[in-house]
């Protein structure tokens, strides 16, 4: 099923699915409160903005983003792109 997907939301699901809970391993353990599961996903999303900070600022304001190859800079520039959806998916989750 996730091969049909287009290239980034293969990534979106990728990343989602590895920081993903095993509901079934922490089942036997007990339930998972919630409050916990929030605050993972609080600190995630705390961590994945700093990572687009860093990445928006060299981007947009670092020289030496002008003087790498056209194909890296469209890769880093996508990167932000997916990173941005993924935080956005994060926040809905938090809600």
């Amino acid at each position: 099923m996730i091969e049909r997907l287009p290239s980034e939301l293969k990534l979106i699901v990728g990343l989602a699915r590895q920081f993903r809970i095993d509901f079934k391993k922490n089942k036997e353990k007990g339930a998972i409160k919630m409050d916990d599961y929030k605050s993972r996903l609080r600190k995630e999303l705390e961590d994945l903005d700093f990572k687009i900070e860093k990445l928006n600022n060299f981007i947009e304001k670092n020289d030496i983003f002008k003087t790498i190859d056209l194909e890296e800079q469209e890769l880093l520039k996508e990167q932000r792109e997916i990173m941005n959806k993924y935080a956005n998916i994060l926040r809905k989750r938090i809600k």
